[in-house]
C-alpha cells in the first residue's frame, strides 16, 4: 500500500472522493477496525452498489462519509489493486528466469 501511496494510484489520489462520490470503491468501504462505511446511511444497489441512501430528512448528516477512507483505497477490482498485482506476478517471474 506504501508502493501505491508513493506512485499515486490509489483510487483516493486518482479520484477524489468530494468530485466522485460514487466510486465503486468508495461504496464498498467499510473500516476494518471501526467497522464504519463510507455509506452512513446504507447503499442502493445491493451487491453492485450504485449510490448512497438517501439520509433521513430530519439528518443534518450528509450521505457520504469520506472521513473514513483511509490515505489510500486500494480495494479488490480497483486500478490500484490490479496494478499491485501484476507488478508482483512480474516480479516472481523475474526471478523464476534469472534462476
Amino acid at each position: 500500500i506504501d508502493v501505491a501511496q508513493s506512485i499515486i494510484i490509489c483510487e483516493n489520489q486518482m479520484y477524489p472522493p468530494t468530485l466522485y462520490p460514487t466510486r465503486t470503491a468508495f461504496l464498498q468501504y467499510k473500516s476494518v477496525e471501526s467497522k464504519v462505511a463510507y455509506c452512513r446511511f446504507g447503499t442502493v444497489g445491493g451487491d453492485e452498489p450504485t449510490d448512497c441512501k438517501e439520509p433521513a430528512r430530519n439528518s443534518t448528516l450528509s450521505r457520504y462519509n469520506a472521513e473514513v477512507l483511509p490515505e489510500c483505497v486500494c480495494t479488490p477490482g480497483t486500478w490500484c489493486s490490479d496494478t499491485l498485482l501484476y507488478s508482483s506476478i512480474g516480479s516472481v517471474a523475474v526471478a523464476i528466469f534469472v534462476r
